[in-house]
């Protein structure tokens, strides 16, 4: 596997949990360890840099290691804005020129994606 040293790996952890009554979609287990461990390991090889895009569990989440960011509110209602504040908050922290996100509920993602993206991003350039 090949490390991207200009690509932040983010993943997405910041959700209400809504559909499944307010848990936690990182912390749920499978196969024995928590989701977002399972994310965790496959990204980790393909970037440099990780951030956690969480807006609870900060402590549990920071024992992997990584930063752990919050949802930047930039609404007056403090209204709920989704994946695309997580993103946001992660773009001000990170530090490369690109960042690939990741949903914290998919543990099996690709161990290339990161390559894979980059890939397309040069062609259509």
């Amino acid at each position: 596997m090949t490390v991207h040293p200009n690509i932040t790996g983010v993943v997405l952890a910041g959700g209400r949990g809504a559909r499944m009554g307010g848990v936690d979609k990182g912390l749920v287990r499978l196969d024995g360890k928590p989701l977002v461990e399972h994310v965790l390991q496959r990204l980790q090889p393909q970037v440099p840099d990780i951030i956690i895009s969480a807006n609870r569990n900060h402590d549990t989440y920071a024992r992997y290691g990584f930063a752990v960011v919050s949802d930047e509110n930039t609404s007056d209602d403090n209204s709920y804005a989704g994946p695309l504040a997580g993103i946001l908050s992660a773009l001000t922290h990170a530090t490369t020129d690109y960042i690939v996100t990741v949903p914290c509920d998919a543990p099996r993602l690709p161990t290339d994606l990161a390559a894979r993206l980059l890939l397309q991003l040069q062609r259509d350039h």
